[in-house]
């Protein structure tokens, strides 16, 4: 029996997936170092619009998935994570998530009881400098930082070397290294050579292969990058003419609790802009 979750920034968010059938990975792939290559220049290319004193460093993401549970029963829901990154990161930061729509039962996986009482995802505001909410159980290096946080110093640090980079965010597997980057482009946080830098990596990763017609949450397609290997599956995908990341996808590997394999179990979504006042989108 399994549970299908994510941990998103630190908050434990419920898996999130579109449910309009079954997507499968390997469809329309292209030649992986070939599709890299381009997404890393692009990168470079693309203009990072540096902030004002005042400004935040917006971040909004959308999650849709179910959320598997013991009994066999399965709940759909949808999340919003909105974050406010101030140019000074010693200053407040705001972290807002809510839920977006009703939790229901997927059709033919209904269980006991109202849907929404089957889940417990963390809702609210938060305020903290430098992102370390007070729900987080580790404090936050605010001047070293991680994959999680990437500061300025950590990002510095990183290999310049893109196979010693993949050997560093992949020392424990593929999968991790693909969730490792994946997490440090859905920060918002990371300039371009650093992104560029990231894709080159990704050349170093054993059976990675690339789909150009991965969707996520919004309805954008983009080019899916995703790697062989047990386990579920993670996708993330890049816009193919700014090398932006859009999101990403989490796809079962094998049949469970009556899902076949290839079933995107979580999508999200993911924009970015600049906001003038903390708090309110752009």
């Amino acid at each position: 029996m399994k549970v299908v979750a994510g941990m998103v920034g630190g908050v434990v968010l419920l898996a999130a997936t579109q449910l309009f059938g079954t997507d499968l990975l390997g469809i329309g792939h292209g030649s992986a170092p070939q599709e890299l290559d381009r997404a890393a220049t692009l990168s470079v290319r693309t203009v990072d619009v540096p902030l004002r004193e005042g400004q935040f460093r917006y971040v909004r993401s959308e999650y849709r998935g179910i959320t598997l549970l013991p009994d066999g029963g399965a709940v759909a829901s949808q999340l919003r994570r909105e974050e406010w990154m101030p140019k000074d990161p010693h200053q407040p930061w705001l972290l807002r998530t809510t839920q977006v729509g009703k939790p229901h039962w997927v059709p033919g996986h209904e269980g006991s009881g109202p849907a929404a009482a089957q889940l417990n995802p963390m809702l609210g505001e938060w305020t903290a400098p430098c992102g370390g909410y007070s729900f987080m159980a580790q404090p936050v290096d605010c001047e070293h930082g991680s994959e999680t946080n990437p500061t300025p110093e950590f990002l510095a640090k990183l290999p310049s070397d893109p196979a010693k980079l993949w050997m560093q965010l992949a020392s424990s597997g593929v999968q991790q290294g693909l969730h490792n980057i994946s997490g440090l482009l859905a920060t918002g946080r990371i300039p371009g050579q650093t992104r560029s830098l990231l894709y080159q990596a990704l050349k170093h990763a054993t059976g990675i292969r690339v789909t150009s017609d991965a969707v996520n949450v919004d309805g954008r397609t983009g080019l899916g990058i995703s790697a062989a290997g047990d386990g579920d599956g993670l996708e993330f995908m890049v816009d193919p003419d700014t090398g932006q990341f859009l999101g990403s996808r989490l796809v079962l590997s094998k049949t469970t609790q009556g899902f076949p394999q290839g079933t995107v179990l979580q999508t999200d979504s993911v924009r970015m802009g600049v906001a003038d006042k903390i708090g309110a989108a752009p």
